[in-house]
């Protein structure tokens, strides 16, 4: 790695070295970076060597990022919020739900059953289904632990779609 920076053994794409005592550590996922130190000139410093490498990049600094999807915020009283409103919110208006409740979990108290007699899905509704279903694993795994299980049924309804 660049500069003596050592690749997480857990995540091949977070890299971590300790600088002025603290923890410098590069996220990135395909063309998104985020880089974070205690000190805000270590960031430029790196940031410096990792343009001279890779080429100039366009530069955000601050309390609140998106990365990948997910709106990280960084809190007064040190702690990180990350939520993905806006994601969820361009999975549920490609399906078209204006008028969403309210509800304490997820999944509807009737989720694990299915109708036999619905129709299945034609196939621009599946592709929007199977895709939406992709986001929202994505976001269950990122943000919305709560959704995991309703997000995993779903999962197993790809081959079997129906409305």
């Amino acid at each position: 790695m660049v500069q003596g920076f050592k690749i997480n053994r857990y995540n091949p794409c977070v890299a971590n070295k300790v600088i002025d005592g603290d923890q410098c550590t590069i996220y990135w996922y395909v063309d998104d970076t985020k880089i974070s130190h205690k000190k805000a000139e270590v960031v430029g410093t790196v940031l410096e060597s990792l343009e001279k490498k890779f080429g100039k990049t366009s530069i955000k600094r601050g309390k609140k990022h998106t990365f990948v999807g997910m709106d990280v915020e960084y809190t007064k009283d040190n702690k990180v919020r990350i939520t993905m409103d806006d994601y969820l919110s361009e999975c549920i208006s490609t399906f078209g739900e204006h008028k969403l409740k309210t509800r304490r979990t997820p999944g509807a108290h009737d989720l694990f059953e299915i109708d036999e007699k619905s129709p299945q899905l034609d196939n621009d509704a599946l592709e929007l289904f199977h895709h939406n279903v992709a986001k929202l694993l994505f976001v269950a795994k990122r943000a919305r632990l709560d959704i995991e299980p309703t997000i995993l049924f779903l999962c197993t309804r790809l081959s079997k779609s129906t409305e």
